[in-house]
């Protein structure tokens, strides 16, 4: 249930749990929060349902930032929660609050030998993560292990001018960490980096922190015989690489692009580089999104499929199933859209029909300014029905004649509703 910042200290927190007999030999998996809207609540939710999913839930705990909406909401779904409140809570943006609390508090507990595996809200898991878990223990020597991401350098040289290459550095999204005195330090060198910084615009941007511990990693590998290993690319893929990497040739959410995921053996997706709703669309598009409210069996649905011809034509197209889909109490899904090579030049084929992901459907529908929308990955798969009493289930197809009225369509949406 929600906890209250009366224990006073987290690290004191992370420690008694750390030492109950359901986390011996398990980190504490960490994510840290502020509820600005329903869509930041859903990544709180996923990462919540995921570690239920995989029987971690006694081992995790989510930091409410200067935030009482979000321990309020914790309290309600009696969901894991720290209160965390910087002193003075007024006079730090959050970006500065979560940047003391991984920089200050977290090594604290490092230092009573609590591990932690800190976590993005929008990291999301296909996969058990004890299977990651299994080669941390297996090798005690390495104190960290963090998700592999590369940027792309231009060769300057003049033989190789304009020609690129790529240079891995840690995404500590993802940064499962030993507690030991070496790890507390690598924190404690990046605090004191972070807050000598004069300019107080630059201490709230989003990732200085995780700048500070990227250098202080890299001077105590060469200075404390600090040790870090990478979760690589194909283990822990970060969505904007993946999509650069492969092109458009994959749909965005499905049974396609889960197989292509499982295919490289991936264990969960990052979405980070995604902002505002596309972090929760990601995680539901790379099939890592748990909320066993939302793939509801029961749920109505509404969806047709799009032909591309003009952006005006696709807009009012759009409009009528928006209507009919609130008309009919129905969620309207979204299709990826099907046209010629001639209608789409920008986007790549599979099997001969011209595919344009979901998120792209979703920004042309969001003008429309209605809520009940679902992107086109939300169809039922097959992982979310593992209940022989639940299988997939099967669509009802309703047909209509060319120039037949909304009104009518909707009627015998409606019969088909009372049956």
């Amino acid at each position: 249930t929600a906890t209250s910042s009366q224990l006073q200290h987290l690290d004191t927190l992370m420690e008694y749990l750390s030492r109950s007999q359901h986390c011996k030999d398990t980190p504490i998996f960490l994510t840290m929060a502020t509820i600005g809207n329903d869509l930041y609540w859903q990544l709180v939710e996923n990462f919540v349902y995921t570690m239920v999913k995989y029987q971690l839930s006694d081992c995790a705990l989510i930091v409410c930032v200067s935030d009482e909406k979000c321990m309020k909401k914790c309290g309600d779904f009696h969901f894991p929660c720290f209160n965390y409140l910087s002193e003075p809570a007024t006079s730090l943006s959050v970006m500065e609050q979560i940047a003391i609390l991984k920089l200050q508090h977290i090594p604290k507990a490092l230092l009573h030998g609590v591990d932690v595996f800190m976590l993005d809200l929008d990291v999301g898991f296909l996969a058990d993560p004890a299977y990651m878990l299994k080669v941390y223990r297996e090798t005690p020597i390495v104190d960290i292990f963090v998700q592999e991401d590369f940027i792309y350098l231009m060769n300057r040289t003049k033989a190789g001018w304009k020609t690129w290459y790529t240079e891995p550095l840690p995404n500590i999204g993802m940064f499962l960490c030993r507690g030991n005195n070496r790890t507390a330090k690598v924190f404690e060198l990046a605090l004191q980096s972070y807050l000598s910084l004069q300019d107080q615009e630059e201490k709230a941007k989003p990732g200085i922190d995780q700048k500070k511990v990227l250098s202080a990693i890299q001077v105590g590998r060469g200075t404390f015989a600090l040790k870090f290993a990478y979760f690589t690319t194909d283990t822990a893929p970060l969505m904007d690489k993946f999509i650069k990497q492969h092109g458009n040739v994959y749909e965005l959410g499905g049974e396609l692009m889960l197989r292509a995921l499982q295919d490289q053996r991936a264990m969960a997706m990052h979405t980070t580089c995604y902002e505002k709703s596309t972090k929760v669309m990601g995680l539901k598009a790379s099939s890592v999104f748990w909320n066993p409210r939302y793939y509801d069996p029961l749920r109505r649905t509404l969806t047709k499929q799009l032909l591309f011809t003009t952006d005006a034509a696709l807009q009012r197209e759009v409009q009528a199933l928006i209507w009919l889909a609130l008309a009919t109490q129905r969620s309207l899904i979204l299709p990826n859209l099907l046209g010629d090579e001639s209608s789409i030049r920008t986007i790549a084929q599979y099997n001969n029909r011209t595919l344009w992901p979901g998120f792209r459907i979703a920004s042309v529908a969001n003008d429309v300014k209605v809520s009940i929308l679902e992107p086109a990955y939300y169809w039922r798969m097959s992982q979310h029905y593992s209940s022989p009493s639940h299988p997939v289930p099967a669509p009802d197809v309703v047909y209509f004649a060319k120039g037949e009225s909304l009104e009518r369509i909707k009627e015998t949406l409606m019969r088909l509703q009372d049956v």
